[in-house]
């Protein structure tokens, strides 16, 4: 008996109706026994070493193609007996990966993919009906698509079409081959490696299983990033394409793009002189984070010192809604000569059901420094917008310039209870309601009733006096209302949370944001 792991195996040996036992503890009980092992036919330019803490190594330069069979004998005193062979195949590199699919047989949904090294993929599109695509059945033994060799970056493409829905399970992906998964095709990485890039067009991602990537990932408009565990390892990890720079952030956003289910983006540290990874990038239009999904974005740290943390998350004029979770981490720095990462970077909106930022780490005041201590990160950026109706928890990183917890947000009165008062919220054009607790109302009146007069102008003219809480009157473009404020603020024309209505660029926003009502700044109270 044996069991095979690679280019190994491990030898078994069981006496009459005895328990398998490995070879080392028969030859212990049995001084006189002996091993040996052949392959057969010849030519296959292997062999097979000698017994090394239970294990043997079949090893060698492959040269005829074929099968072959690896059989082990053993003695002990008069007795011999020959083990059951274990198959060794042998291939040609001579045709592509799209050559060896057109040789499955109609209707496989499972392929072990022979042979399990294949340098080019002739530009393949995988089968529909095609689910499991298995470089090995074991962690860590990875079969191999396409090259790594620098100037070959991006070369070829491996096409997951409309319809299919494929898992790829341990294998490296070399960065010759770029992977685009088209609209209506989902890809699954399951303990995979991806080198190059990955573009995805209005198609479905997922990874587990300690999944990796060292390139980027562009989720283009009406794709969807779902179950996915996405690490890179791009200041790591190669497959001897040198040349190939690592990218700000892991993962791009373009369009609109879905988050479902449990989702989670790690950008890659770096240990001195070079700023460390961003999470994830937010370019022009949204990320719906849908509701009872969880994004977790986080910006790689520096382990020493001359580079800064990355941004959790990078909004490059594009906004993040939906009734989900986010949660943005910074990167750190340890020792000082670099700023912490902010949870939240850039300019845009956030309008999530729940919404937890923080900003990386610098030195602090009793801690071993490189460098002049940096600025710790923020947990959001100012130039940020947070819906009012949004769940917050923002935390500025620490250290000797600890960043900071505050953050703008606008009312959002598509999805929160308005501000209640006396007549109107904010007229047209002005920020004079009359009389009312409000803190855009006018000069008098009381939560408690009484009376005062609004005298708040604006381009509608609004005034009106109130009485109390329950009532009041308003005259002018602000019309009338009586207690709770119906009546539109220009701050709703912001993106209300779960909106799916496409958003103009970010800038747009904040200008409109600051320049047509009052944005105002809160404290996370921790």
């Amino acid at each position: 008996s044996s069991t095979t792991q690679s280019n190994s195996l491990k030898p078994e040996v069981k006496e009459g109706s005895g328990a398998w036992e490995d070879w080392n503890t028969f030859a212990t009980r049995n001084s006189d026994a002996h091993i040996s092992f052949s392959i057969s036919p010849e030519g296959s330019g292997m062999e097979v070493s000698a017994v090394a803490y239970d294990t043997v190594y079949v090893q060698g330069t492959p040269q005829t193609p074929g099968t072959y069979y690896i059989t082990a004998t053993v003695t002990s005193g008069a007795r011999t007996q020959k083990s059951s062979p274990v198959e060794m195949r042998i291939y040609s590199d001579d045709q592509t990966l799209q050559q060896r699919m057109d040789t499955l047989a109609e209707g496989t949904s499972s392929w072990d993919m022979e042979p399990y090294e294949i340098s080019e993929t002739g530009n393949a599109v995988v089968p529909v009906g095609l689910h499991d695509i298995y470089g090995s059945h074991e962690s860590g033994v990875y079969g191999i698509i396409g090259k790594g060799e620098n100037g070959n970056f991006g070369t070829e493409t491996l096409t997951i079409p409309s319809g299919a829905d494929v898992t790829i399970h341990n294998m490296k992906i070399y960065s010759s081959v770029k992977i685009v998964v088209e609209k209506g095709g989902k890809l699954t990485l399951d303990d995979s490696v991806a080198y190059g890039a990955v573009e995805v067009n209005g198609g479905t991602l997922s990874a587990r299983n300690s999944s990796s990537f060292v390139n980027q990932i562009t989720l283009n408009d009406g794709s969807t990033l779902e179950d996915a565990e996405i690490r890179s390892h791009a200041n790591y990890l190669t497959d001897g394409n040198y040349k190939v720079e690592a990218p700000k952030a892991p993962v791009q956003t373009n369009g609109t793009v879905t988050v479902k289910g449990a989702c989670s983006i790690e950008g890659e540290g770096i240990v001195a002189n070079k700023d460390a990874q961003s999470g994830l990038i937010v370019n022009a239009g949204k990320l719906v984070i849908e509701q009872d999904a969880t994004l977790k974005s986080t910006g790689g740290s520096v382990d020493v010192n001359g580079g800064n943390g990355g941004a959790g998350v990078i909004l490059n004029g594009g906004s993040i809604v939906g009734n989900g979770c986010l949660e943005a981490v910074g990167g750190s720095v340890g020792m000082g000569g670099g700023d912490g990462g902010a949870g939240i970077a850039g300019k845009g909106v956030v309008s999530v059901s729940v919404l937890k930022a923080t900003g990386g780490n610098t030195v602090g005041e009793n801690d071993a420094a490189m460098g002049d201590p940096g600025n710790a990160g923020n947990g959001i950026d100012p130039e940020i917008l947070v819906s009012k109706s949004s769940q917050v928890e923002s935390a500025g990183g620490t250290g000797v310039n600890p960043g900071s917890s505050d953050y703008n947000f606008y009312e959002d009165h598509g999805s929160v209870t308005p501000d209640q008062g006396n007549g109107s919220d904010n007229g047209d054009g002005g920020n004079g309601g009359s009389g009312g607790a409000d803190n855009n109302g006018g000069n008098g009146g009381s939560n408690s009733g009484g009376s005062g007069n609004g005298n708040a102008s604006g381009d509608g003219n609004d005034s009106g006096s109130g009485s109390s809480n329950n009532g009041g009157a308003g005259t002018g473009n602000g019309g009338s209302n009586s207690g709770n404020s119906t009546k539109p603020s220009r701050s709703s024309k912001l993106p209300t949370t779960g909106d799916t209505t496409p958003l103009g660029a970010a800038s747009a926003l904040v200008a409109a944001a600051t320049g047509l009502f009052a944005a105002a700044r809160r404290k996370f109270n921790r």
